[in-house]
């Protein structure tokens, strides 16, 4: 982290943008990548499953969705990207 800080603060003395700026356009610029979106894109589908129900006469799969793991895979990508 402290080399971002580093290199923000050099490119702010070489540029008119201030550190503020340059971090929300970095942030921008991750955000909008394919590999970010994908990676969204993945960690939100870790959480679906296959399930089993039953209607009194036949059992059935279905998907569903655990949100507690699709979460915590969406954060970890978020900090894997963003921290």
């Amino acid at each position: 982290m402290e080399n971002l800080k580093e290199l923000l603060q050099a490119i702010e003395s070489a540029t008119n943008l201030k550190e503020k700026e340059l971090r929300a356009n970095l942030i921008g610029r991750v955000i909008a990548s394919k590999d970010f979106i994908e990676a969204i894109q993945e960690s939100v589908k870790s959480g679906i499953f296959l399930d089993y129900g039953y209607d009194g006469e036949n059992e059935y799969s279905f998907e569903n969705y655990n949100e507690i793991d699709g979460t915590n895979s969406v954060l970890e990508t978020l900090e894997k990207y963003l921290l």
